[in-house]
């Protein structure tokens, strides 16, 4: 009660009037009056989707020649077959859902019963349906994947890309079904105002993808009944938008799905203040939510991808209807972009740091929501921009959003090491196959409640020798135990002091105590770069204890990691390594040297990718735990966790990162003030080893040249 008076005492007047004027909406609809409001004739919603389904009106690009779009993505290396096993699960009653695969739904499907828990949301007025009780409904977040038909743009594919027409039979099936199943403002489905814009979006890439030669399988009531559908959607979204509620991905995925309808459908009498409605939301939110150098606020990956695929469709569409966003705007636009470029490993894919919803804007091809190539081809498209261009081109999504707009020249750019210091991402990265990539959280621990963060300060992820290595164990679930259990500090490749995490979640998509960390220094020479930053989490414990990391990556293939804690009192300090579930870790005992004994050994197997050793200074006891892994919203896997353990008070930890895939020579040598130790690498025999002191000066020998290297970590008079 105190929170929520404190809450009410600090909130504007609109927001007051705003919130108030939404729950008068949810009394007067739940009314026998209802309150609906009079949509459009049947004979004039016919009209709009006769003139939307034969390209009468504006939409992307690539429907605006008369070139054959599904020649166009088939040439390009298209997600054909994709296309067309999904299809035809459908027609047996299967629908891909997140990291669950193919689950069961039924044909037509059983729209309001989640298919895992199996059970049947309550059919009454959205507003009072508990879908946040899993007891009742299950995870909301499966049933609503489903409901927002990105299947059926899918079935629209397969008619274009087979001619078969009974592809459209099915989806005219599931809309029907649909619309009878899910009366307006009813039943759980209408629940979220996302979830409607998400499946408006949905329905008219199928429409438009189907054509004009669709018109007589589908049928013009059907198609008058989906327009009346769309504008009762438009009018909820409208009503309901996510202003206070969730004013992030939520407000600018449904200001989308208003801009989406005001030009597919412009002679609803709503679409002219849909139009500037959204346009002014999307503009005013692109500066509030992504910062300066391009990172979205919410400190995720995955929701940073959602919001470049958000823009991309916005800045697309605006322009197609004579109203382009700004110079400014588009420039913040790219700047996120950038940084999605920057996010790319050399596999195409990115770390998902923070929480991972599993899903996409909607489904032109066969992307995963962590696989960035089409979408970057797409982007670099549109900017003509060939800074932007991926690791590996893809065409299928460019195609169906622009057609045959060209793509710029890939644009050399070196090495990708990247500091987004106002963001709170940092990359050390290049763009040799070999090479490395490591993905860094050091910056605020998120935005408004924090929901989508993750207690995640100076973790990372690496990908190194073709393949992840240490990895964000993901999200799992938005419920339950796993919740916390992903989410929590010891779920993160960082430093646990006193068996507590630094931020402490409260309600799932909320925190007790959350903790902003800050980079102290960053330097990038090319071939080399380092990182220094800290954290004050642990502050709050007696004695007041600050966390601090240093990384240095001095040549290809090998990686420092440095952990002080400068007070932890009577604390036990652990540092995690959460392993790939591809990666086996195994103690070694080939070391030799003086004091080696001070060194915990491990050897890393990535089945055939290449051997990594990881060496651990300061440590009392290391050892493997089991460890689980969520690569996928709802899919977990198991893995293994190496635990490096060491007592207050003094703490100090320095990790050796050796792939000696990508190392530039077979043999290391690491000297510390007390003691030196020496690795073989598996093919060095007869090769020099790489010398050189890890403290206040360091000088690495690689491959017969010497080079000096800028001072790691702080002076130590102990190892």
């Amino acid at each position: 009660m105190i929170s929520k008076v404190k809450r009410l005492l600090t909130t504007s007047p609109s927001e007051l009037s705003g919130r108030a004027r939404q729950e008068l909406w949810k009394r007067l609809e739940r009314t026998p009056i209802a309150f609906h409001g009079s949509l459009v004739s049947v004979d004039r919603a016919a009209r709009e989707a006769r003139a939307f389904v034969a390209g009468r009106t504006v939409f992307f690009p690539s429907f605006r020649s008369q070139i054959d779009l599904a020649a166009m993505a088939r040439a390009s290396g298209s997600h054909e077959r994709e296309v067309l096993e999904i299809a035809n699960g459908v027609e047996q009653g299967h629908v891909p859902v997140l990291g669950f695969g193919s689950l069961e739904v039924g044909t037509p499907p059983r729209w309001h019963v989640e298919p895992v828990s199996k059970r049947e949301a309550p059919r009454c007025h959205w507003s009072r349906v508990p879908y946040l009780d899993v007891q009742v409904v299950g995870d909301h977040k499966i049933l609503w994947e489903f409901n927002r038909h990105q299947y059926l743009v899918t079935l629209a594919q397969a008619w274009r890309f087979t001619g078969d027409a009974h592809w459209l039979a099915t989806l005219r099936e599931h809309l029907q079904s649909w619309m009878a199943e899910n009366p307006v403002r009813q039943g759980v489905n209408w629940a979220s105002s996302l979830e409607l814009a998400y499946r408006a979006i949905s329905w008219l890439w199928a429409l438009r993808i189907a054509g004009a030669e669709a018109l007589p399988h589908v049928g013009d009531n059907v198609l008058a009944n989906v327009v009346r559908m769309l504008q009762a959607h438009g009018r909820h979204v409208e009503r309901y938008l996510s202003t206070w509620f969730s004013p992030n991905t939520h407000l600018t995925g449904e200001a989308l799905g208003l801009l989406y309808l005001a030009v597919a459908l412009p002679g609803l009498p709503e679409s002219a203040r849909w139009l500037a409605l959204s346009h002014t939301i999307l503009r005013e939110q692109l500066f509030v939510q992504v910062s300066e150098d391009g990172v979205y606020f919410e400190q995720a990956t995955q929701y940073h991808r959602y919001t470049c695929e958000i823009y991309l469709h916005a800045l697309v569409l605006a322009s197609e209807v004579g109203l382009p966003f700004d110079a400014e705007a588009v420039e913040r636009a790219r700047r996120a972009f950038v940084v999605l470029r920057a996010l790319q490993r050399p596999d195409g894919t990115m770390a998902l740091l923070g929480d991972d919803d599993g899903g996409r804007l909607v489904q032109l091809d066969a992307e995963k929501p962590h696989e960035l190539n089409g979408l970057l081809t797409a982007a670099a498209s549109w900017f003509g921009d060939g800074t932007l261009m991926p690791v590996a081109a893809s065409h299928t999504q460019r195609v169906w959003l622009m057609g045959d707009r060209p793509v710029p020249p890939t644009a050399t750019r070196g090495t990708r090491s990247a500091a987004f210091r106002a963001g709170g991402l940092f990359v050390m990265a290049d763009e040799s196959p070999a090479g490395g990539h490591l993905t860094l959280s050091c910056g605020p621990h998120g935005a408004l409640s924090c929901g989508h963060s993750h207690s995640d300060e100076l973790s990372f992820d690496l990908w190194t020798g073709g393949a992840p290595l240490f990895v964000d164990p993901g999200t799992c679930a938005y419920d339950g135990p796993p919740r916390n259990r992903f989410r929590s500090t010891s779920a993160h490749n960082t430093l646990e002091l006193g068996g507590e995490g630094v931020s402490l979640p409260a309600g799932p998509f909320s925190w007790r105590r959350r903790v902003d960390a800050a980079c102290k220094s960053w330097e990038d020479g090319g071939s080399s770069s380092r990182f220094e930053g800290y954290h004050d989490g642990y502050t709050h414990l007696s004695p007041a204890a600050r966390h601090s990391r240093v990384i240095w990556r001095p040549a290809r293939g090998l990686w420092l990691v440095e952990d002080t804690v400068g007070d932890a009192g009577t604390h036990e300090a652990i540092v995690r390594w959460h392993l790939s579930p591809r990666a086996s870790l195994r103690p070694a005992r080939n070391l030799v040297g003086a004091e080696s004994n001070e060194w915990q050994h491990f050897e890393i197997d990535r089945q055939g990718v290449g051997e990594v050793s990881l060496l651990i200074h300061g440590a009392r006891a290391a050892h493997v735990a089991p460890g689980e892994i969520s690569p996928q919203y709802g899919l977990c896997v198991p893995s293994q966790c190496l635990e490096a353990i060491a007592p207050g008070p003094s703490v100090a930890f320095l990790a050796v990162i050796i792939d000696w895939s990508a190392l530039q020579t077979d043999g290391l040598t690491i000297c510390t003030s007390n003691g030196q130790v020496r690795l073989s690498g598996p093919r060095n025999a007869g090769h020099q080893p790489l010398n050189g002191p890890i403290g206040e000066s360091a000088t690495l020998d690689l491959a017969g040249g010497r080079r000096a290297w800028h001072e790691f970590g702080v002076p130590r008079t102990a190892p």
